[in-house]
């Protein structure tokens, strides 16, 4: 095996990831090349200095502190999309309201000409109102 090769795979012999021969293949090539011998000893320095480095762990009070805020957002969160969702309901509504309410005849200052554009505007009302009247006998 070339140097090349044997130091792609150094990680994988160190881990004992490879087979039987090829870790021989390895071991007998580590003996003879002092270069690809230097870079197992570097590897192995690494994962020596992993293991030793142990990250702190936090406090029962800041993973508390953590946990509230955590929750305190979500409630949040959780108001503010209701709320969106009750302004366009609301605004959905009123849009309704507003484009089917009937709109009153305009004043007139001749009565006859008012009684009848009231007639007019009134007309639509009042039979729905007998419709209704009628459903429900």
């Amino acid at each position: 095996m070339d140097c090349r090769r044997i130091q792609r795979i150094l990680a994988d012999y160190i881990e004992d990831n490879l087979s039987q021969d090829t870790t021989k293949a390895i071991e007998a090539h580590l003996r003879a090349c002092e270069v690809c011998a230097q870079e197992y000893h570097r590897l192995l320095r690494v994962g020596d200095l992993l293991r030793q480095w142990a990250p702190e762990v936090p406090t029962h009070s800041l993973w508390m502190a953590v946990r509230g805020r955590l929750a305190f957002g979500h409630r949040r969160r959780r108001w503010w999309r209701y709320g969106a969702g009750a302004a366009a309901a609301a605004l959905l509504g009123i849009a309704i309201w507003a484009m089917n309410r009937p709109t009153p005849p305009p004043p007139l200052h001749d009565a006859q000409a008012f009684y009848k554009v009231h007639e007019e505007w009134s007309l639509p009302l009042q039979i729905s109102r007998r419709i209704t009247l009628l459903e429900e006998r």
